[in-house]
């Protein structure tokens, strides 16, 4: 699918994105607004007229992104990624498909299509259960 985005009616850019997955939409307690596709996190400028998007790839399909203190938290088909910039830092395979995930204060709560709850906190910079 063809995704063109237009921010403050200066700035536009197209997309190119997978089309098996709708696309999903969040903004950041910063104000960055961002979306994701089933390969693909887009987190739009905030700053400079000349800044471009920062788009970050996976190799697996994306189910959830939520900003994060100093990066990205990607709940991934089957793992639980966290991004700093463009680049992971930590990794949780599940062993299972993930189907949901829902914030309880610091502590992110991952379902799986077995039944299975993950719990998941930031620690340090690392993902830990």
């Amino acid at each position: 699918m063809r995704v063109g985005v237009e921010l403050d009616g200066q700035r536009t850019w197209q997309f190119e994105e997978p089309g098996w997955q709708d696309l999903a939409y969040g903004v950041s307690d910063l104000g960055v607004a961002y979306w994701w596709s089933a390969r693909h996190l887009v987190a739009l400028p905030t700053g400079l007229p000349h800044e471009g998007p920062q788009v970050m790839s996976t190799d697996e399909d994306i189910r959830l992104a939520f900003s994060v203190s100093g990066g990205w938290l990607l709940v991934c088909e089957t793992s639980v990624r966290l991004l700093s910039g463009d680049r992971e830092v930590s990794r949780l395979e599940a062993g299972e498909v993930l189907l949901s995930a829902r914030w309880e204060g610091s502590h992110l709560i991952v379902g799986d299509a077995s039944g299975g709850v993950l719990t998941i906190r930031i620690d340090d910079g690392h993902l830990v259960t």
